[in-house]
This record gives C-alpha cells, structure tokens and sequence, in this order.
C-alpha cells in the first residue's frame, strides 16, 4: 500500500506542483494518475521512489515513511517504465533484462529462467529474440522489453511514466491489452501516469484526475463516467467517454455468434464499460450478449479496437487527446 499524507512540493522557482495531496494505492491495484500539462501527475509518481523529495507531508509505503529507508532499499521495492524506452543499445534482449537481477545477484540459472518467464508473458519467444539487439525489434516489442525489464527483479511497484504514448496507435493498442493481462498474472500494484483518457477507462481500477497539483477526483471508472464530481471532471473526460457509454447493440454487428446456448446475463442494452468492466473483474476472454432472439460474444479486444477507432476519429475531428 502507497500512502501519500499531506504531500506539497515546491520547485526553488516557486512553482508549486502539489497542494497538500492525500490518496492512498491498494497493494495489488492498478492506480492512474491523469490531468493536463502540469497539474502534478509526473511529480506525484517521481516522489514514490524518491526522485524528487517532497516540501511537506509524508509518503508511506505499508505505513512505513519512505524517507526512513535507504534509496537502495526501497528502489529494490520498484520498478520503473519510462516514456523513452531507453534499452542499451549495446546489450542484447537478455543482457537489458536481466540487469536488476544481476545487480541483486541472483544466481544465473533463477535469472535465466525469470528472464524466459517474463518474455513469453509478452509474446517474445526467447529462443528468437533472447540475442537480438534492440536495434533489430520494432518500437512496440522494444517498449514490451522496457515492461519485463522493470519487472525483471520482482519488485512489489511498478511506476509507469506514458510508457506507450511515443508508439503508434495500434502497437499502443496492443500494448494496452498485454499490460491489462499482465497485471491479472502479475498482480503488482501499478502506477501510471498518461494523457490518454480512452487509455486511462480501458486499465485503471481507480483513475486520480488531477489539477493545478491535487487530486480533483479519485474514483473507479464508473463513477467518473457516471458521476463527475465537478465540472472540470465533466469537461475533462468530455467526448472521451463518447465510446465507453456507447451500448452493445451499437457494435453488434461485429460480434461473434454464439456456438452455443452460453448463459447469458447481459442484454445489448449495457454499456460498453459495464461489459468491459464484467470481462476486467472476472477474467473473462468473452462474454455472451442477448440482442433480441440472438446471442453473440463480445471481447475486450473487441470493445478496444472500437475504442481505438472512435479515439483516431476524435483526433482527426480536432478533439484534444
């Protein structure tokens, strides 16, 4: 658990990029922090693992004050994903992988085998891309790199600064959904940081909206599309939460048809986020509908790629991402 208790910072130029925040990270939970240009959400993830230190208040980490363990210790406890993939150029696939557990001495044969571990999880087969440099990878398998590095020593955190807005839309995609199933293995708590609305609805289990260096709102995805505390929640989400409220029958035709008399809870009549949110929860691949006479399947990847299609056509309509 991340316990942040009366948390200012001041910058010397007297900018003041958080006012007092106080919010607290379930072990285990899926956390995003999101809000324009400015209103702290970087800060806020750098204080975690002390790359920066606050003016005031306190950050705990299992009720103890982060300030009261050594660096080393408490980075042990953390692993970091950066916007910038930032792979050694010069080490192969392996060799960036391993890095924390050589750092912390594992004996090899653990670390070879963490290392195979962790790069089937994200689709890697390691008996192909072990020995490639990063150079030889595409952007979306070298940010999947970036991921398993983090991941590599088995930290109890994982912070993640926009890992994924640097990548084009469909590796972002995907990158969405390996990071979604990952965390159901995994079940590490993660921070992350994005500007990305669609982004922050589809992986958050609680979003923290924030502005002018606090929190505005904490709230799952639910009650943020449902009930916005204020009007700059309102206006934030915005015609982001166009395709989350669109309802099922809105895409039926891209359903698949059920082979079988499945037992079926939902009707077309839900929201897409009510389903997603079902699928999320339960770890389900699909989930049968009923529209009518008619049952068909939907699936995450199916609810994304709509999302993804209204997000690019929002983009392309001049609707600020």
């Amino acid at each position: 658990m991340i316990r942040f208790d009366g948390i200012s910072k001041t910058y010397p130029d007297g900018t003041t990029a958080l006012n007092d925040v106080s919010f607290t990270i379930e072990e285990g939970e899926f956390f995003v922090l999101i809000g324009p240009s400015g209103s702290g959400k970087t800060t806020a993830m750098k204080l975690i693992n002390r790359l920066i230190d606050p003016s005031s208040g306190s950050i705990y980490l299992d009720d103890r004050s982060i300030h009261d363990m050594t660096l080393k210790d408490l980075r042990g406890r953390i692993g970091y994903v950066l916007q910038q993939i930032a792979l050694f150029p010069h080490m192969t696939i392996e060799e960036n992988i391993r890095i924390v557990p050589d750092l912390k001495k594992w004996p090899n044969e653990k670390t070879e085998q963490r290392v195979t571990e962790l790069m089937t999880m994200v689709g890697l087969d390691p008996s192909i891309y072990r020995k490639r440099m990063p150079k030889e990878l595409s952007g979306g398998q070298q940010q999947r790199v970036g991921v398993i590095r983090a991941l590599a020593g088995n930290p109890d955190i994982i912070l993640m600064d926009e890992p994924f807005s640097a990548l084009d839309p469909i590796s972002r995609e995907q990158l969405q959904k390996d990071i979604a199933k990952l965390q159901k293995e995994i079940k590490k708590t993660i921070v992350f940081v994005t500007h990305d609305m669609d982004e922050a609805l589809a992986l958050g289990e609680r979003i923290a909206i924030m502005k002018d260096g606090s929190p505005v709102q904490v709230d799952t995805p639910e009650q943020l599309l449902n009930h916005p505390a204020n009007a700059f929640v309102a206006d934030f989400l915005g015609d982001r939460k166009t395709p989350w409220l669109d309802k099922v029958e809105q895409i039926w035709d891209r359903l698949e048809r059920a082979k079988t008399e499945n037992s079926v809870t939902h009707d077309s009549s839900v929201t897409l986020h009510e389903v997603y949110a079902v699928l999320k929860d339960e770890n389900l691949d699909e989930l049968p509908v009923r529209h009518g006479d008619e049952i068909r399947l939907i699936s995450r990847d199916t609810i994304l790629a709509h999302l993804e299609e209204a997000h690019i056509a929002q983009s392309g309509n001049g609707v600020k991402s």
